[in-house]
Parts: structure tokens; C-alpha cells; sequence
């Protein structure tokens, strides 16, 4: 894999107050921002070196710039599906503010080499950058290495190493970089090993006319799973089961065996399930790409959260899905399929602004 070392655009820390609030207000308010003296482009290509510390995990990744042919070529896989709605938003986002303001998340194949070049950089070089986020209790250091030595290292080790990656977030914006009319030679990434990134759940919430007939519904549901009140509402702990909340009710689901048998040379997914046999076939959910009936929860919610939520969302129904794993978005990628949209909540979370290419 090749990959290039920038001259990064970096935040002004010193008149940033509010780390939380400021970051959130890139995505929309990047170049008012850069107007107003909040970032400047550094002297010389680099790479960029980011740890993360969270509550429960840390992690510890290479941003660079990948050319765009990597990801033509099939070197940089996706696997969900993209949402038409939020492609043609992030296209305009980019064409308005000309950068890219928050990297696309890719994930490899642990190279014991490339942990060691990092955890060397980081014992002799000071972090240029230290921002604590209060909503997530997560801290967010970043190395700049400029030494070209060091630059051609860890260039050569992917070279030899890493033959391919696999976009864990970011697939809007993969899809709005490489598009015809922008001509970007290159797209900027942050590569961190498959054995720190965490798949969490990604849920659905289903929103229904008020004359919805719950009891009926679940009468039709009976004929795709096997349904058991719950005495209170837990996610799912095991893959082909699912939860239900449905008029302030859970359920726990277990497809039945007729619909898990159907033939499939890929992992069978309970988002493929869900949505053709529920959301599809008994809630008429027909463009799954397209529709405003479904909002999709990230598995950061717990429980509680979910239940304050619907509470808010009188006509809705919720589904909680059990986390796809590592394995089976590889098996599909390599296959060049696509996951179902929003099948998989990955992190560690890139944030707006930390880094950003100015194209």
C-alpha cells in the first residue's frame, strides 16, 4: 500500500476554548473558521501519528494520504452499502470549503513492524497536540513526524506489508473524493490495525403511522422468528437473535430456522434478515437507501438511552442488532459486496478538525 506524507492543516489550540463545541462546528463552519485564524497549514509534509485514549480502550494509528487509484483498483475495500442523501451532502460540503476536514477510517492487518516504528516516534518526539473531549472522556494526542528517514521507514513498511485495507468509516467520503468532477489525485486516511478497531451495533429505528396495529404485527413477525417478552429491555448477546421495543414492550427474537437455511455463499447477516423479511415484507420499507422511515441508532446508545429516545418517538419501533464481526465484513469485502447501510459502528471515532487536508 502506498502511502504519502501532507502538509497538514491543523487547529490554532490556543484560541480554542471549548474543544467539544469547536469540533463539532468544523463539519459546517470549516472555512468561516480558517477566516477567522482557527487553523494553519503546517511547514512541511509529515506524518501524523494519533493515539486515543478512551474510558475502556486506547488506540494508536498512521494518518497520511493514500492516491486515489489505490481505492480503484481494489487495494482500499468498502463493505456497506452508501446512502444517496448523504453522498450528494458530503460532495457539497467538500466543494464548498475545499478539504477534507476528518479522515476516512480504514483498518488492516496487524504488522508487528509498523506498531514498533510508531511506539519508537512517539517515545522521541513531543505530541503537537493534546485535546481532551469532556462528551466522550477520550484524549487525543498527535505526533508529527517530518524526518525523511523515518518517512521512507515507514513508507517501505507499507509498501511490503499492508497489500490491502478495508474502510471502517468514512465511505461517504471515500465515494465524494474519488468523484469524476473533483479530479483529487490522493484521499486522506487514518490506518489503524484490525486488532484495536472495536465493531459495535448499529440499530434501527423504524418510524410508523399512529394507527400502526402493534399486536398485529407481531402476530405476522411470529411467522419470520420466535418471539419471548423480555422483563426488561438488553441488546442482543448472540449473532441471529435480536431485541425488540415496540409499545414500551421488549422482545427478544430468534429468526427461525426456514430463514436462516436459505442458501448463501457469504455470512448470513441479521441486517440482510431485518430487511427483507421485516422491513421489507411486513413494514413495506421498499428503498432502504432512500427512505425517511428508518433512522439508524449507533451502538455507543445503551439501553437506557434507547428507551429515553423512543419514549420522544411515540410511533416508532426499535431493533438492536448483534455487532458484525471482523471475519464476516472481510468475507463480504473481499467478495466486493456491500453490507446492508449502516450494518457496523467501528472505532475509535475520527474527529472534525484534529487534522485536516486542504485540497
Amino acid at each position: 500500500m502506498e502511502i504519502n506524507p501532507f502538509p497538514a492543516t491543523l487547529p490554532n489550540l490556543e484560541k480554542i476554548t471549548r474543544p467539544d463545541d469547536f469540533f463539532k462546528s468544523v463539519k459546517e463552519q470549516y472555512s468561516s473558521q480558517v477566516r477567522n485564524g482557527y487553523f494553519s497549514v503546517s511547514d512541511s509534509p509529515a506524518f501524523y501519528i494519533q493515539q486515543i485514549e478512551g474510558p475502556q480502550h486506547n488506540y494508536l494509528g498512521i494518518i497520511a494520504t493514500v492516491p486515489i487509484q489505490a481505492y480503484r483498483k481494489g487495494l482500499i475495500k468498502g463493505h456497506e452499502e452508501t446512502l444517496e442523501h448523504k453522498g450528494r451532502i458530503q460532495v457539497e460540503l467538500l466543494r464548498e470549503r475545499q478539504a477534507m476536514v476528518k479522515p476516512v477510517l480504514l483498518t488492516y492487518s496487524r504488522v508487528d513492524a509498523i506498531e514498533a516504528w510508531m511506539q519508537h516516534q512517539i517515545t522521541q518526539l513531543a505530541p503537537i497536540q493534546n485535546v481532551f473531549f469532556e462528551q466522550d472522556q477520550a484524549n487525543y494526542r498527535l505526533w508529527e513526524v517530518k524526518d525523511s528517514a523515518k518517512l521512507q521507514e515507514i513508507q517501505l513498511l507499507f509498501q511490503q506489508e499492508v497489500h490491502k485495507a478495508y474502510i471502517a468509516d468514512g465511505h461517504h467520503r471515500m465515494l465524494c473524493a474519488t468523484a469524476d468532477d473533483l479530479q483529487l489525485a490522493s484521499v486522506f486516511c487514518s490506518f489503524y490495525p484490525q486488532d484495536q478497531v472495536l465493531i459495535r451495533d448499529f440499530n434501527r429505528l423504524i418510524f410508523v403511522p399512529p394507527d400502526f396495529d402493534a399486536p398485529h404485527f407481531l402476530q405476522k413477525l411470529k411467522s419470520v422468528a420466535h418471539l419471548r417478552p423480555l422483563p426488561q429491555g438488553a441488546k442482543p448477546n448472540a449473532k441471529h437473535n435480536v431485541s425488540l421495543y415496540i409499545r414500551s414492550q421488549w422482545y427478544a427474537l430468534r429468526w427461525r430456522d426456514q430463514v436462516l437455511e436459505q442458501k448463501n455463499d457469504l455470512p448470513l447477516l441479521d441486517a440482510s434478515i431485518l430487511n427483507r423479511e421485516v422491513l421489507q415484507s411486513l413494514l413495506g420499507v421498499e428503498d432502504l437507501r432512500k427512505t425517511d422511515k428508518v433512522r439508524y441508532m449507533d451502538g455507543q446508545k445503551e439501553i437506557t438511552d434507547l428507551e429515553v429516545l423512543l419514549q420522544k418517538n411515540e410511533n416508532s419501533l426499535l431493533f438492536c442488532l448483534y455487532p458484525v464481526n471482523w471475519s464476516e465484513m472481510v468475507q463480504w469485502a473481499d467478495q466486493g459486496r456491500t453490507l446492508p447501510p449502516k450494518s457496523t459502528w467501528f472505532e475509535p471515532r475520527m474527529k472534525n478538525g484534529l487534522v485536516v487536508q486542504d485540497l
